[in-house]
């Protein structure tokens, strides 16, 4: 049997060149979807209270896309941005923390998170930034835990007032997704009838390899 396919791929190759073109593919492309907008919620929901959960802002993302990169903005009016915890939950349930203050680290005074950017190539971390948190951090935890999963699904911003005494609202929340796709194909043009026929023998001579192996061998 190995005898009669290698016999043959020479005229095997020349009927599916003169047949079709080749496609190539090379690279990519990056493409940004971006989901989300405006939100009136209040930190905390309960109105009646200076502690405890905002109801969580949900995006419900369409698009069946695989996950390359993710990035977070938001904009959130509170009168002590060190009170607030920070989490995304993803379609999957998968949570990751975007920013939690740390009493360990020190107190810090200071109200607002403006035009708030977190992302996992920012040069600065969200805990080397103080209030008001304007500008592009590394959140506390990695958002590549969303990396190769499919975006569809509800995405929540979870935002949670630890102390007593102050409170805010969540003006906006926006996920921007980045997906990549291949390059559109590009055609190869076939090789002429006489390109061909040199391919055809070319395939079909026989292969001399002269000298002599060195260092390595298949032990027959």
């Amino acid at each position: 049997m190995k005898a009669h396919v290698y016999c043959c791929l020479p005229v095997f190759v020349a009927l599916v060149l003169s047949a079709a073109p080749e496609l190539a593919r090379a690279g990519g492309t990056n493409i940004v979807y971006t989901y989300g907008g405006s939100f009136n919620q209040r930190i905390p929901a309960d109105p009646n209270a200076t502690r405890g959960w905002m109801q969580d802002a949900v995006l419900t993302v369409a698009d069946h896309v695989l996950i390359c990169d993710v990035n977070v903005f938001i904009s959130i009016r509170h009168t002590a941005a060190f009170d607030l915890q920070l989490f995304l939950r993803g379609p999957s349930g998968e949570r990751v923390t975007l920013n939690e203050s740390d009493p360990f680290e020190g107190f810090y005074e200071g109200a607002d998170y403006i035009a708030t950017t977190f992302d996992d190539e920012a040069d600065a971390g969200i805990q080397d930034g103080k209030p008001p948190f304007a500008g592009t951090f590394r959140p506390r935890e990695s958002l590549t835990a969303f990396d190769g999963q499919d975006a569809h699904g509800d995405w929540s911003l979870q935002v949670c007032d630890a102390y007593y005494a102050n409170t805010g609202c969540l003006d906006f929340f926006t996920l921007l997704v980045t997906v990549s796709l291949p390059d559109p194909p590009a055609d190869i043009p076939a090789p002429g009838a006489g390109g061909l026929l040199l391919l055809g023998l070319a395939l079909s001579r026989p292969v001399v390899r002269l000298g002599r192996a060195q260092g390595q061998g298949c032990g027959r």
